[in-house]
């Protein structure tokens, strides 16, 4: 038999000493090495890495409510946290990991392919497109409210190396770009790949249909 054990939230106390200096007259305190906090008062209880990375995978990978994030965790573990809590550390979170989806986006910029996509999302009720830009090493994501080119050179920088999207090279999305820079295909190159690429579709399209609208040979019985 596999089963889960009972686990419950570990509650790690500082204390730290407060006090008042003559010097600069200011109040200062005390910190501990792994203290991420120096507030008082009902926010002086915060939440550990885990649990934040707990919830924000049920949020944005599993597609769970704050509500039900809340109930599932403290059903679960104990955990009471309020919604706007779970909110606001996604928020911090957020801001943390903007350094690293700057570094994977310039990594994808320098790459010589790209492969991109996207599909219908939701924010609340309105209509977005969650984009998806990817190679062997790097994957990025982002929520646009856009379907257009734009997206592609805001990410992108423009058109560089060989860009594929929805398994269709070149597609007329791009006809629209522009060259964004040193490295970038200027846009009558651009256009020339576009025309190589119908055109080739065109003839692909013609080969299938004289397959099947071809006679056959009719043999006497």
């Amino acid at each position: 038999m596999v089963d889960i054990p009972p686990v419950k939230p570990v509650v790690v106390r500082y204390v730290t000493e407060s006090g008042y200096c003559a010097h600069c007259r200011k109040r200062v305190c005390s910190r501990h090495a792994e203290q991420i906090s120096e507030a008082t008062g009902a926010a002086r209880v915060v939440v550990g890495p885990r649990a934040k990375g707990l919830a924000a995978d049920m949020k944005h990978c599993l597609g769970v409510s704050y509500g039900k994030v809340c109930a599932l965790l403290d059903d679960a573990f104990g955990l009471r946290v309020t919604r706007g809590g779970w909110c606001q550390a996604d928020t911090r979170l957020a801001e943390q990991a903007r350094p690293v989806y700057e570094e994977l986006v310039e990594a994808l910029r320098m790459s010589s392919v790209v492969h991109a996509d996207e599909t219908g999302w939701r924010i609340g009720t309105l209509a977005a497109w969650l984009w998806v830009f990817t190679n062997r090493e790097t994957t990025v994501y982002t929520i646009r409210s856009s379907r257009g080119h734009e997206v592609v050179v805001d990410i992108l920088g423009g058109v560089r190396g060989h860009p594929e999207h929805a398994g269709c090279t070149h597609p007329r999305l791009l006809s629209g770009l522009r060259c964004q820079g040193a490295g970038g295909l200027a846009e009558a190159e651009v256009r020339g790949v576009l025309a190589q690429e119908s055109e080739r579709d065109r003839g692909q399209q013609g080969a299938r249909c004289g397959a099947v609208c071809a006679p056959r040979d009719r043999r006497a019985p």
